[in-house]
């Protein structure tokens, strides 16, 4: 049974008078402390779902040893009372002053937060018949972050990736919120000299590779990072098939082939000795491929040759790969709209699928590596999840349902 899907853009506009749901000095009802209705606010959640036309987000990264991109909203508002148009251009209308970079900007799909940032800029089309079309872009933590720069610094020698990011976000001219989740981390670092004015988000992505963690913003816009092991002990988040017994998808993009196959990986840390690890047996059959890490912050090249050991094992056999599946949300009940709105990168999900001739379903247990939507007032809403397999990144764990099977995964370093 499906449901009408239901989705809303919510703007946080900042107040212009006393009205509305917050808290009130010297007001009788809204003067309370502690109540859960009138709140603190500087800026509160405008509901603009039914000025916008269409959205998209895009969050995360394509395959497993990319680097995960900023998360991006763009969304197009029809402007039918001036309603946003800025004060900038003329005496605007009802959000005029509100019409600036920085807002405070929610994707919401079937009750569940997908994409939470701040609004960077506004476009404006102004058509013949006077009509205006107000396109805005919206990025997430990883674009703040690209934003900032260091002061020279020396980083602490010895410390885990999540320790190192940790201090980072800790900087006075990074001045990052609390609004993060940082693990552990497993590797250790070397303390490296940190140049005046580099950035930011590079320098935490650099310290993520050498970790072959992932760093990114959750849905909630959360600045999140989990080390190469964050899956151990995971469970099945969602279940999709394409013969009922799952959430339904629409459609699926595999390859089979020289996509992420290397027969030779070479990792290279800052001040160490390039350690290279082979397959013979792999070159003999693929010819030469070869993967290069360089510049990693790692404190020992017995960590590099480890991290070339573990990654030739991983990729010297060529993987089935469901790279994408596409979800037509507008075509699930409630409940399954939900279950798919909640995925986030990190997660996993099984999925099953049965093509014309095959002679039965084949199923994959899978790792979530970026997530989009696109949804549009026509009540037409896809979410789009690309994929990398489960046991290339993960340990080998025994006993494990997933982790456990015989073939899959390596040893962990």
């Amino acid at each position: 049974m499906t449901a009408t899907i239901n989705y809303q853009i919510l703007a946080y506009f900042g107040l212009t008078n006393e009205g509305g749901d917050v808290f009130t000095l010297d007001h009788t009802t809204k003067g309370k402390l502690d109540d859960a209705v009138y709140v603190l606010a500087g800026e509160v959640a405008t509901d603009i779902t039914a000025n916008v036309s269409s959205f998209s987000t895009n969050r995360g990264r394509n395959r497993e040893l990319d680097e995960m991109q900023v998360g991006t909203l763009s969304a197009d508002v029809v402007d039918y009372d001036g309603a946003f148009i800025p004060t900038a251009f003329v005496a605007g209308g009802t959000y005029a002053d509100n019409v600036l970079p920085g807002k405070r900007v929610d994707v919401v799909v079937a009750g569940v937060t997908v994409f939470s940032g701040t609004i960077e800029g506004w476009d404006y089309r102004y058509t013949a018949d006077r009509s205006v079309v107000v396109s805005f872009h919206a990025v997430d933590a990883l674009g703040a972050l690209g934003r900032r720069r260091f002061n020279a610094w020396t980083a602490t020698a010895g410390q885990t990736a999540g320790l190192r990011i940790t201090d980072v976000l800790n900087r006075s001219e990074v001045e990052w919120s609390p609004n993060r989740s940082v693990g552990t981390g497993i590797s250790t670092l070397q303390g490296d000299a940190v140049a005046r004015s580099s950035n930011v988000l590079n320098y935490l992505q650099l310290v993520t590779k050498s970790d072959l963690g992932r760093l990114f913003a959750s849905r909630q816009n959360v600045l999140t990072f989990t080390d190469r092991h964050n899956q151990v002990g995971a469970t099945i988040d969602a279940t999709f098939a394409d013969d009922g017994t799952g959430i339904d998808f629409r459609a699926a993009m595999l390859s089979y082939g020289d996509e992420l196959l290397y027969t030779d990986v070479s990792v290279d840390r800052a001040g160490g000795t390039a350690q290279t690890s082979t397959s013979t047996a792999a070159r003999d059959l693929y010819g030469l491929r070869r993967l290069d890490l360089s510049g990693l912050l790692l404190d020992s090249d017995l960590q590099s040759g480890d991290m070339a050991d573990w990654l030739v094992g991983i990729y010297q056999t060529p993987q089935p790969r469901i790279r994408t599946i596409e979800v037509p949300l507008d075509q699930l009940s409630s409940v399954n709209q939900a279950i798919v709105a909640g995925l986030d990168i990190g997660d996993l999900v099984s999925v099953s699928w049965t093509p014309r001739g095959a002679s039965a379903a084949m199923v994959s247990s899978m790792v979530v590596e970026g997530v989009l939507h696109s949804g549009s007032a026509h009540g037409v809403h896809v979410a789009g999840l690309a994929l990398s397999p489960v046991a290339l990144l993960e340990a080998l764990v025994l006993d494990n349902t997933t982790l456990g099977k015989l073939g899959s995964g390596v040893l962990a370093f």
